[in-house]
């Protein structure tokens, strides 16, 4: 209220930084032991007002008065970032209520995170020199063309087809708010959505479990390439969609070994069966509810016959 109100509250704070950071603080050491060969006198306290001078570059004997800056914890200089980490984290010794606040914490993480990004630009802007501006004049045109950069992302894509072909295989992964983990890591009573701190670091930490997967254990065979990009579309969860490109090409006799839709045996595999019927049933749709969003115009074709194999479809997909 007061930095609203009072014109003279932004002009303390800047005197009251500046006598702060001016201001220098000693450790004073007095040894009372006199030594053996020392006058009796030395070491009285002074009987008038004194001024002591010490040349600077001199070479003297160890002193017995040390002066030291203090290096308190308080003096510390750390970044932006690093200080709003740690305010996020939690503590074992205290309760941390800015957890607590669910959509204003989530506001709170935006806000932080404009003021860390708009300091980092700030920074680049106001040390061109040292960064050789000169160097960065495409990069500024580019980003100044509004009306071209809709087109940018794709342009990886189509440099990989370009070089090695249509990819072989188009993935999505979506992170699951039902994780063990989401639910370990949040408070009580909390909900995906008022922790996005939490989703966003589990899902980083799954998708480079997956890619791992995928490229280095040869899930589907040797990777020859991949790419992937991460997205908040129409969803307030993230996911990604993958893009593989195999050495060893996949015929259409294989895709029932890597594509079922076939709901396994409860009594042969039941965690694959609880897994398949929460996460992977479709509907219900069709007659038994036509305002399902599958629906729509029929863009979808649902609900779907069964059939005994897979099928392609114009789109490459069925």
């Amino acid at each position: 209220m007061l930095h609203h109100n009072n014109p003279n509250i932004k002009d303390l704070k800047t005197t009251l930084e500046r006598v702060l950071q001016n201001s220098k603080n000693f450790e004073i050491i007095i040894h009372a032991d006199n030594a053996d060969n020392a006058h009796r006198g030395r070491y009285n306290a002074p009987t008038t007002s004194e001024v002591s001078l010490v040349i600077v570059g001199q070479q003297f004997e160890k002193r017995d008065i040390i002066e030291a800056k203090t290096k308190l914890p308080l003096q510390k200089t750390v970044s932006a970032s690093q200080f709003y980490s740690y305010h996020i984290m939690i503590r074992q010794t205290e309760i941390n209520h800015l957890l607590y606040l669910r959509s204003l914490f989530n506001q709170y993480l935006v806000d932080m995170y404009a003021k860390i990004e708009t300091e980092r630009l700030n920074f680049i802007k106001n040390n061109q020199i040292q960064f050789r501006a000169d160097n960065y004049i495409h990069l500024r045109d580019a980003i100044g063309r509004q009306d071209t950069y809709k087109i940018l992302p794709i342009l990886d894509a189509m440099t990989y087809v370009r070089h090695y072909g249509r990819p072989d295989l188009f993935i999505t992964f979506t992170c699951n708010p039902r994780w063990k983990e989401v639910s370990n890591a949040s408070l009580s009573k909390q909900k995906s959505y008022d922790r996005h701190n939490i989703i966003a670091r589990i899902f980083h930490l799954k998708v480079k479990t997956l890619m791992i997967l995928l490229t280095k254990g040869n899930l589907f065979g040797e990777v020859q390439c991949f790419m992937y990009s991460v997205e908040w579309q129409k969803r307030g969860l993230p996911h990604i969609h993958i893009l593989l490109w195999l050495k060893q090409r996949i015929s259409p006799d294989k895709l029932d070994c890597i594509i079922s839709a076939e709901i396994p045996d409860p009594e042969k595999d039941s965690l694959l069966y609880d897994i398949i019927k929460a996460n992977m049933i479709h509907g219900p749709c069709g007659n038994s509810n036509n305002r399902s969003p599958c629906m729509d115009s029929d863009s979808k074709k649902y609900p779907r016959p069964f059939i005994q194999e897979t099928q392609t479809g114009d789109a490459g997909i069925q």
